[in-house]
């Protein structure tokens, strides 16, 4: 299963990624210029963003969650995407916001751990202003 979201758009706000019940295989969350990157495993720069589609965090929530449990999150994979905050989040505060939240839930099981989850060619950054992880 292929997500395609369209390069230079933005979406803001915060985005749960769940397990996809009876489906086999990755879903690749992707960008419409995609074949406009460098290949897998060469490493982007800043300069390619114009290829990609942003999602963009504006609260205090994570951009991108992937939940834990007894359906985690699994086999996710994101091409070309890059992952960003306002410059307004969490600014002068002494704690940090993630971009990205990997695990959320109770976990007392090590099958409970969403797994599988790759991000390629994607440019995951901050802001100058607070602190971001």
């Amino acid at each position: 299963d292929t997500i395609i979201l369209t390069a230079n758009q933005t979406w803001s706000g915060s985005f749960t990624i769940t397990q996809r019940l009876g489906s086999s295989g990755y879903l690749t969350i992707t960008s419409t210029l995609a074949a406009n990157l460098p290949p897998s495993g060469v490493r982007i720069t800043p300069s390619h963003t114009e290829n990609m589609p942003k999602l963009l965090m504006n609260s205090a929530t994570s951009v991108l969650l992937f939940p834990a449990g007894a359906t985690p999150a699994q086999f996710i994979k994101l091409v070309g995407i890059e992952i960003t905050s306002t410059s307004t989040v969490n600014g002068g505060l002494s704690t940090s916001a993630d971009l990205v939240r990997i695990g959320i839930g109770t976990i007392t099981l090590l099958s409970q751990f969403p797994s599988n989850i790759e991000f390629e060619r994607c440019w995951i950054h901050g802001n100058y202003s607070g602190e971001i992880r």
